[in-house]
């Protein structure tokens, strides 16, 4: 379920930080045949904390796997063991399911003090932990599809310092939000344990951890995507970062050290309280982007034993623990661009003022309408502010259906479609959420704000000038407004897109003063095409995982043309004989096309930082102006075909060596073809025998290296 943030806005480098452990509490309450599982209602759960129940509960998580919502009303749950949805049976993917409470306050999981006393040995796994953990919502590596867990409290009690609070695994897309993780007196292993095998994509916000050793054990290997998390009172770390996580809006009250990282971490917008004036606030070992963090009590900040040496002081603007790269010009420096929060509405607790799709099908005896009508009626019901079409069925659409009027949310409960889109238009609402609405695509022409949250292969449009904020997105975003801004925590893309020959997670058209920023964003064989024009695009964290060994020839991760761009941690893996991308980047500005290749990068494989401006402007509003520099990249290099097969190769030094590549599949060097007429700064080769094909060309001088793309046609 969404959370209520607190609203946490930032421009520049000044920021502005409202958080706390529970601010504007829901009460879930859903209307009558809503197609939930209540565990008390439906399944005679005690939640009056006397009896044990946790051999009831993992029962019913592990009997409702897939898109279902397993509601948990206010109460105490009595556990004295795992509560488990985990199961993973051979190859099959599991979906689900959808853990909701009512409340974060009063819905709560608490384990029986001395259930686990002692501490499991130093440096455990997560397979080992496994047994120690109260609430798991289910794992099953790579497969283990759109989890859940909303608006709980875990409560470990005393005297249980072996004790997980929480494991959230999930692949592709899941969210959690709204929970509190609890020790009474502070014992305990790891408060909220991101591991499991190959978790990630997903999304954590609104979360608290008081207590434990570790608050936040952070082993999502496809990256975890985290927002608004606050963790105070460890006796070891607030968070230990081991893969790849993206986290903007941390606040961490400790005297030992808040943050260590050992693999990739983008950590933006954190207040780290309290610290020892011994202790560093950030450790870090691994490939770190930081930005607008402030300490207090440490030090210093941090310390970092990568190559870019770490700032000394007490506060960090920015820093790259392994510097930047740029191709036209360059300040070495993120676009830094507002964020903003996603204004919730309330969630509306008068269930009288729910309209209810599936009452509106019509009953028995009566005239049935198609599914259709039975939404249209149920969003022009008078006096509705809200509508729930429930997720035990598929909703077979053949037209449109069009959100307007009053009506502030759309509610899923894992609900799919078959046919039909989604509009939302202007209305009397001033913010819309849609939630939990799968497979269907959504047209957002308003210029109201809306809300999309854990939707799946549910491509947005973009044509509104609103505020646009997409949370844990697994479908493509196509920006077609100058005017809109939009933010979006938690995009995976993996589908086939009409926007070029490969997927492409964010299509973004001509427009001159729109915005988008992106908070982690995974490809599964998918780039990113922007032509942005005068627009500006900021993504922090991004994972290319390639499992396809036939990449179309020459096309790059990003491909930019015009606009303002800015790009942190750029990473990429490749499994099953798969090839990585040879081309990081293809920018085009004025005209001219240049491209970063593997080779030329510092930071090979990876990017760490990576800018794209057009020095005319224009910046951001409430933005600093970067200070641009000509790119330090040597893209002077050229190759070009003539007559009968001859090739012409330039660069700026002389020429000791030219070779070929051929790129398509995996990267395979052919013979390097005889250097005829060499003059110094140019070579002749003759490529008469070479078959059709788009080819790398190498071109290594005295001073560096240089790489140019030709095509051989027959």
């Amino acid at each position: 379920m969404a959370c209520l943030c607190g609203r946490a806005i930032f421009a520049g480098v000044s920021a502005l930080f409202i958080f706390a452990a529970t601010i504007n509490a829901e009460n879930i309450v859903y209307p009558a045949n809503a197609g939930i599982i209540n565990v008390v209602k439906d399944r005679g759960v005690d939640n009056t904390g006397t009896r044990d129940v946790s051999d009831t509960l993992t029962s019913i998580l592990l009997k409702n796997v897939g898109w279902k919502v397993i509601y948990f009303p206010n109460g105490t749950y009595k556990v004295s063991k795992p509560v488990s949805a985990f199961i993973c049976p051979g190859n099959e993917v599991v979906f689900g399911p959808i853990v909701q409470g009512q409340s974060r306050e009063n819905t709560v999981i608490r384990l029986v003090d001395g259930t686990w006393p002692a501490a499991l040995a130093s440096g455990s796994n997560p397979e080992q932990r496994r047994s120690r953990v109260v609430l798991n919502v289910g794992e099953c590596g790579n497969r283990s599809f759109q989890k859940g867990l909303h608006n709980i409290r875990v409560n470990i009690g005393k005297n249980n310092a072996g004790a997980v609070g929480v494991r959230f695994n999930t692949s592709n897309n899941g969210c959690m939000s709204n929970v509190d993780i609890i020790s009474e007196d502070g014992a305990g292993m790891i408060g909220l344990d991101l591991g499991g095998q190959e978790d990630g994509p997903g999304l954590v916000h609104d979360v608290y951890v008081k207590g434990f050793a570790v608050g936040v054990q952070a082993e999502a290997s496809l990256s975890m995507t985290m927002s608004k998390i606050t963790v105070e009172n460890q006796s070891q770390c607030g968070l230990n970062n081991v893969w790849r996580t993206y986290i903007d809006g941390f606040v961490s009250t400790n005297t030992v050290t808040a943050v260590k990282n050992q693999d990739d971490l983008v950590l933006v917008n954190a207040q780290l309280n309290g610290g020892s004036s011994s202790a560093t606030a950030i450790q870090n070992t691994g490939m770190l982007f930081a930005r607008n963090i402030t300490t207090t009590g440490y030090q210093r900040a941090i310390t970092s034993n990568t190559p870019q040496a770490a700032p000394t002081g007490t506060s960090i603007t920015e820093y790259s623990s392994h510097g930047s790269v740029g191709l036209f010009y360059t300040p070495g420096k993120s676009l830094n661009l507002e964020v903003k929060n996603p204004p919730y509405p309330e969630w509306e607790t008068d269930t009288s003022k729910w309209a209810n799709a599936r009452v509106y099908k019509g009953g028995l005896g009566q005239v049935q309408k198609s599914d259709v009508q039975a939404i249209a009626a149920a969003l022009a019901a008078p006096g509705k502010t809200a509508v729930l079409i429930p997720g035990d069925r598929l909703w077979a659409l053949t037209d449109t259906i069009r959100v307007g009027g009053a009506i502030a949310r759309v509610e899923g409960t894992g609900t799919s479609f078959s046919g039909g889109a989604i509009v939302v238009e202007d209305g009397a609402a001033p913010v819309v959420m849609l939630h939990e609405l799968k497979e269907i695509p959504i047209f957002v022409r308003t210029s109201r704000t809306v809300i999309i949250e854990s939707g799946v292969s549910s491509n947005v449009y973009g044509d509104g000038t609103g505020d646009l904020f997409l949370n844990d997105h697994m479908a493509f975003y196509f920006s077609r407004n100058e005017k809109q801004h939009a933010w979006i925590r938690q995009l995976n893309l993996e589908y086939e897109s009409v926007c070029g020959p490969m997927n492409f997670a964010c299509c973004l058209t001509d427009f001159p003063t729109g915005s988008i920023w992106i908070l982690g964003y995974k490809s599964e064989e998918s780039l990113c095409k922007s032509h942005l024009s005068g627009g500006f695009l900021e993504v922090l964290g991004m994972l290319s995982y390639s499992l396809n060994s036939n990449h179309p020839a020459g096309l790059a991760i990003w491909e930019i043309a015009g606009g303002q761009f800015s790009a942190a941690l750029t990473k990429q893996i490749y499994y099953g004989g798969a090839s990585a991308f040879d081309y990081l980047v293809d920018e085009t500005r004025n005209g001219q096309q240049k491209y970063l290749m593997r080779a030329q990068n510092p930071n090979g494989d990876n990017l760490a930082l990576y800018t794209g401006y057009n020095p005319a402007g224009p910046f951001p509003s409430g933005a600093r102006k970067p200070e641009i520099a000509e790119s330090k990249v040597r893209c002077d290099f050229a190759a070009r075909l003539l007559s009968g097969g001859i090739m012409q190769v330039s660069a700026p030094a002389r020429i000791r060596e030219v070779s070929l590549m051929d790129i398509r599949g995996r990267s395979t060097p052919l013979a390097a073809p005889a250097m005829a007429g060499s003059t110094g700064d140019r070579a002749i080769s003759d490529l008469s025998g070479l078959a059709a094909g788009t080819y790398l060309v190498r071109i290594m001088t005295d001073e560096g290296s240089g790489v140019e793309r030709i095509m051989v046609a027959r």
